[in-house]
């Protein structure tokens, strides 16, 4: 392979933001660089109306078999990890710079 170590790790100390870091191989003749792999999604993956801070998007799996499924569930609202999808999708300067430069380098060619 290309890479002698892929790892994960937790961008800005965060566990719900893993990325992939890669470390290529000095056979490459990459040296002194290191990969990182941001996840992300479309912008337009989801509705945004369903991220409002009283929306919840977190679904408890049910526990036990025997419950009533009619029963209605107490859903809860999900601000945080609603802020923190929007965050990945919509309102990171960095997937915004990163896209300019991907058009920009595009245009090079």
């Amino acid at each position: 392979g290309l890479f002698s170590k892929i790892l994960y790790e937790r961008f800005l100390c965060d566990d719900l933001k893993p990325i992939l870091v890669l470390y290529p191989k000095k056979s490459t003749g990459v040296k002194g660089y290191i990969i990182r792999l941001f996840p992300s999604i479309s912008a337009d993956t989801f509705p945004i109306r369903r991220f409002a801070p009283a929306a919840c998007n977190v679904r408890l799996p049910i526990i036990e078999e025997s419950s009533n499924l009619d029963a209605p569930q107490k859903l809860f609202p999900t601000p945080e990890y609603n802020m923190r999808i929007l965050e990945d999708t919509r309102g990171s300067s960095c997937r915004s710079h990163l896209e300019v430069l991907s058009r920009v380098s595009s245009e090079c060619e």
